[in-house]
């Protein structure tokens, strides 16, 4: 019984991965076998056929003529699909107890890792400060990697992260089964600071390759123009003039008009107000504040009650940066006091200013009216029955909330009422007007406060010749 294979060794060669592998044969000859069939199994990463151009595999069976087998050639080449070493491993025939070996050798190697990133350059423009960035995209492309694709931005550049939807500076990119990689990326300037990027490069990196794209912009400042500035103006609604005790006044603070500034000026520069009055006298108390849809206004102190400092400090928010003249700003409700002065002086003092990101940037204020006269008699003013007041019940409140009055003797025996709620800090939260009331008689409005967050509000019913104070707490 014998099998015989020449020659007993092939050189395989050396090939990159994935590329053909050149073929190789050798002949298997038999005599005297008791087997029907001839087993031939190749070594891991080779691979065997009875044809140059047949299926070839790690195993094979050859039938038995009569006990023999005549000369076969057997082709062999590597199996190109993992990088490997094949060195001296045997391809091994068998019938029954008789064998036969080939040594085979070659070399199996993995490709060079190949990243590619394409434009090479990028120009991210020059943008202003906090403005919106344009996008620029280039493309990542990688053949034979082994792993994955980390990509970093130098500071003040921003990758697309597609997964989260957000902004990085760092990307990871994982690879195919086959080690490739290709994506579009998005990328553009962080307009959060200032900066200059000149030729800085976004890495792209892998084991045994890296690529580079390099970008170059700008983010600066925006600057108001020489000249940019606002008129503001104090202007007065009063009830009664000469204005008797209890009487109650507003003064508004009006943006008269703008000079030089655009709504992307204003959204930067003259959105955030900060307004001082000075009410010269001791005659008026600060009762309330408001302001209109287009304004957030609040008192940077609440006021005192009765009033102990001539400057009241406002703060206003505007919501509306596209109007540039004929604003209303806020407005301060003022009732009349006592006091021996007859002529009182509400005027605008300092600080009034708006607030920019830089002391630089800050608008340039005039006024057109700065400041108002008020005439009040307050020595001969009626006098008021002390126990009147405003009263809500039940005190707590979910929000639903009676008031109980009585209006003091008038001429003409009515009055028209307005309801006015104001929060702990002195802000009108809520302005109702109640409607025409006789005098002199028990009163009760019931008022649906349910819109208002839990808390301690201030009730004021305001007539032309007094305002009834109350006290409520909304509870949830």
């Amino acid at each position: 019984m014998q099998l015989t294979a020449t020659p007993q060794q092939i050189m395989l060669d050396t090939i990159v991965r994935f590329a053909p592998s050149p073929q190789k044969t050798y002949t298997l000859t038999g005599q005297n076998l008791t087997t029907s069939t001839v087993t031939i199994t190749a070594p891991i990463g080779a691979e065997i056929a009875t044809t140059p151009n047949g299926q070839f595999s790690t195993t094979l069976e050859l039938p038995v003529t009569n006990g023999s087998l005549s000369a076969t050639s057997i082709f062999v080449r590597l199996n190109s699909a993992n990088a490997r070493t094949v060195s001296g491993d045997a391809i091994t025939h068998r019938a029954g107890s008789t064998s036969a070996s080939v040594q085979v050798f070659g070399v199996v190697q993995r490709p060079p890792a190949q990243l590619t990133a394409t434009p090479q350059q990028i120009s991210l423009d020059t943008i202003t400060h906090f403005d919106s960035s344009p996008q620029k995209t280039y493309t990542v492309a990688g053949a034979n990697l082994t792993a994955p694709v980390i990509i970093t931005a130098p500071e003040g550049v921003l990758l697309f992260n597609t997964a989260t939807s957000t902004w990085v500076r760092s990307l990871t990119l994982a690879t195919s089964a086959t080690g490739s990689v290709m994506q579009t990326i998005s990328v553009r300037l962080d307009s959060s600071e200032f900066r200059s990027i000149v030729n800085q490069e976004i890495t792209h990196q892998s084991i045994g390759t890296q690529a580079t794209v390099r970008v170059s912009g700008a983010v600066i400042p925006l600057f108001l123009p020489m000249g940019a500035e606002t008129t503001l103006e104090l202007r007065l609604v009063a009830q009664r003039r000469p204005m008797l005790l209890r009487d109650t006044a507003r003064v508004q603070l009006w943006l008269k008009d703008s000079r030089l500034l655009t709504p992307r000026l204003i959204g930067r520069f003259v959105k955030n107000l900060r307004a001082t009055v000075r009410i010269d006298t001791n005659n008026f108390n600060i009762v309330g504040i408001a302001a209109p849809a287009t304004s957030r206004a609040r008192f940077e102190t609440a006021p005192q009650l009765p009033r102990s400092s001539t400057f009241t400090t406002l703060l206003i928010d505007r919501i509306d940066t596209t109007a540039t003249r004929e604003m209303l700003l806020a407005e301060l409700l003022l009732q009349a006091a006592v006091g021996a002065v007859t002529t009182n002086t509400v005027r605008a003092a300092q600080p009034t200013e708006w607030l920019g990101n830089t002391a630089a940037n800050t608008a340039r204020i005039t006024w057109g009216v700065d400041s108002l006269h008020l005439e009040i008699r307050p020595l001969f003013a009626p006098r008021r029955q002390t126990a009147l007041a405003a009263v809500s019940a039940p005190n707590p409140s979910d929000g639903e909330v009676e008031l109980q009055y009585t209006l003091s003797p008038a001429a003409q025996g009515v009055e028209t009422l307005t309801l006015l709620v104001s929060d702990v800090a002195g802000r009108v939260v809520l302005q109702k007007e109640i409607g025409t009331r006789n005098t002199g008689i028990g009163q009760r409005e019931t008022v649906n406060l349910r819109g208002l967050a839990a808390g301690s509000y201030r009730l004021q019913l305001i007539s032309s010749s007094e305002v009834l104070l109350g006290r409520v707490d909304i509870v949830r």
